[in-house]
């Protein structure tokens, strides 16, 4: 098997350059090297203090595990950073999904209704193939008396490919942004076993799931009352701004600016 060592360069080698040009992943590399150096650090202290001869197997243990606990803040911290790349990804993807249907729109209903009668007399296969031309068709679909489900690898695919159609680009920097998660992912999952063989755990018992919970207990209660993130809409501002008179966007730009000399004052 690949020595530890291996293992982390093996992975850091993955990460491409072009990654930390995405906003949702751009952070995530620092990671890496903490991650790696957190059960090396252990296994160090566990070599001097084997070296030593003053403690007995059992002291060592204890002292190797103090160790172990003081490191797993850095493990839980590229935790978070995952769970933070995953909802800044699932945000983008989400403002790229339709509308949901606008119930009171009577053209609207009234299409999905026509629709509906055309799908009442179809096939399966009649029905899966409309549905690839019409996004209406699946709104229409869902609304039939006797609902015929949806095929859910279908729809999964019939999802991609309408959000491929409305933004290719921004779709693709999604792929990249998630191959960069999933990398992080690999590296952490590494030094935890890693850590956890250290520290001599038993890969059975959940001895090393409850020392783990209780050394990240204080990482967790930080960021568990964290102020969430309020999430800008740059574009749109820059648009409102566009559209303003020279004159209003002057006395915008001389409010912003004597604020933030109030900001500094204070």
């Amino acid at each position: 098997p690949m020595a530890p060592k291996n293992v982390y360069e093996h992975l850091k080698a993955q990460w491409k350059p072009e990654w930390t040009t995405l906003p949702s992943v751009a952070g995530l590399s620092i990671h890496i090297d903490r991650l790696a150096a957190a059960p090396g650090a252990v296994a160090d202290i566990k070599r001097e203090q084997v070296a030593s001869g003053k403690l007995s197997s059992l002291g060592i243990r204890e002292k190797v595990r103090e160790a172990a606990s003081a490191v797993v803040p850095d493990l839980r911290r590229a935790h978070y950073a995952l769970e933070g790349a995953k909802a800044a990804v699932a945000a983008q993807r989400a403002r790229l999904m339709a509308p949901p249907v606008d119930k009171s729109d009577v053209v609207g209903a009234m299409v999905r209704q026509e629709i509906r009668a055309k799908l009442a007399a179809m096939d399966m296969d009649e029905r899966m193939a409309l549905m690839q031309g019409d996004a209406r068709v699946m709104e229409a679909w869902r609304e039939l008396p006797i609902f015929a489900p949806i095929p859910a690898e279908f729809e999964r695919d019939l999802e991609e490919k309408r959000l491929e159609e409305r933004d290719p680009v921004a779709m693709q920097r999604m792929r990249e942004a998630n191959e960069a998660i999933v990398l992080i992912e690999a590296v952490l999952q590494a030094s935890t076993e890693e850590l956890r063989e250290v520290a001599e755990f038993d890969r059975r018992g959940k001895e090393f799931d409850e020392f783990f919970a209780e050394a990240a207990a204080p990482m967790d209660a930080a960021f568990g009352n964290k102020t969430p993130t309020v999430e800008v809409d740059i574009a749109g501002i820059a648009d409102i701004v566009d559209r303003l008179s020279h004159k209003d966007r002057s006395e915008l730009i001389d409010r912003a600016l004597g604020l933030q000399m109030d900001d500094v004052r204070a």
